[in-house]
């Protein structure tokens, strides 16, 4: 027995003996080179929408995933969009510094990638930055409009607005815009405050179509306003026959009709399609027919609201509408009126991908549609108008 256990306890030892150690963590190895198809947007850390005090500035980035691609493209642009730099650097740097100054008094952008054999990964988005010296309030002249110019239709509710400042060896730091239906600006559709970029841009509607309308800037700076530029005038063209709603318009009378309904609300029931709602003093009685730039509509009463009247027909945002009610009994009109379509579908702010959709109970969409077949639609973040 005791030679048994011997024999045991040697082929323990020796089996054991024939293991091979596992080999030691390194704990000087680096990070692991990035995979082409795993490249992620580089993060700009500066400049940074800011001034700079050098022109020979030292562009800083962060990769924010743990492995080493390797390279950096490097890209620099003037506000012209001519490129001054594109440059390739080693994937385990994270700045660099610009061999050839930049201009005084200038605005220029900046972007990054990350680069895998031959595959280039997203760029960060172009991050602007300027050098001085910025003008001082006693420089200040009015700048020149681009566009809108003098005279265009512009075809969309939002148009990009550009300006632009003689260059006289300073920078103009801000800017005050406005937009406006009276030559005046007695009553402004937009105003703001930016800069030094000389252009406006936002993906919220704020003008209507078939209208004139004005815009002017100035230098601006703490409430203080230099000299405005001489207004431009242009004009909105959305697809609307303008014409031939203004012709119809002048039909309408300048006092509403005695008696007549009140116009309860205009809502989207779709990118083509309106509700139109009317409320009478009394439960609808005999038949009537709307008519909305010259297109026939479908109206209903639901029992539910005796005292008004829901109509549905073609339609599209931010488009003029002229809203003719007739009795069909009598063949008069008992309501006429221009209006404009509601902005249902603002367009997107370009890169805003994080806003948060807030969802509206069933009676907030009602009441912000004014309809009672109104519902809250999660797939498009909005309110609608359900059969």
């Amino acid at each position: 027995m005791k030679r048994i256990i011997g024999w045991l306890l040697l082929f323990t030892l020796a089996a054991s003996g024939c293991v091979e150690p596992a080999p030691a963590a390194n704990p000087e190895a680096g990070p692991e080179a990035c995979l082409a198809d795993q490249l992620v947007r580089p993060l700009i850390s500066s400049p940074a929408n800011e001034i700079i005090s050098s022109l020979l500035p030292t562009l800083t980035w962060a990769y924010p995933d743990g492995c080493v691609p390797e390279t950096f493209r490097v890209e620099v642009q003037d506000y012209e969009e001519s490129t001054l730099y594109d440059q390739d650097l080693p994937g385990s740097q994270s700045s660099w510094d610009t061999t050839t100054p930049l201009q005084p008094a200038s605005i220029y952008r900046w972007r990054v990638a990350a680069v895998q054999g031959g595959t280039v990964g997203p760029y960060s988005g172009w991050t602007a930055f300027w050098t001085g010296p910025l003008c001082e309030s006693a420089e200040w002249q009015a700048p020149e409009l681009i566009s809108p110019a003098q005279g265009e239709a512009v075809t969309t509710a939002s148009p990009e607005l550009r300006w632009q400042y003689a260059s006289d060896g300073c920078l103009t730091a801000e800017s005050r815009f406005e937009v406006s239906e009276s030559e005046d600006f007695s009553a402004l559709a937009l105003f703001g405050q930016g800069g030094p970029e000389p252009r406006f841009l936002t993906g919220l509607s704020y003008l209507q179509d078939c209208k004139n309308y004005y815009w002017r800037v100035a230098p601006w700076k703490d409430g203080q306003i230099g000299p405005f530029a001489a207004p431009v005038q242009f004009t909105t063209r959305f697809g609307t026959d303008c014409a031939a709603a203004t012709e119809e318009a002048a039909e309408c009378p300048l006092k509403p009709f005695a008696g007549q309904p009140k116009l309860l609300g205009i809502a989207c029931r779709s990118e083509t399609k309106l509700t139109i709602s009317f409320e009478f003093d009394a439960p609808v009685s005999g038949s009537y027919q709307l008519k909305v730039n010259n297109e026939p509509y479908v109206c209903e009463v639901l029992p539910k609201f005796p005292n008004r009247y829901y109509c549905y027909g073609p339609g599209k945002q931010n488009t003029r509408l002229v809203i003719r009610l007739m009795d069909e009994s009598t063949g008069k009109l008992i309501f006429c009126k221009s209006d404009s379509a509601p902005i249902c579908q603002p367009t997107a702010v370009p890169g805003n991908k994080d806003t948060t959709c807030v969802p509206k109970t069933p009676q907030q969409c009602r009441d912000l549609l004014k309809d009672p077949a109104a519902e809250w639609w999660q797939p498009t973040c909005s309110c609608i108008i359900v059969n």
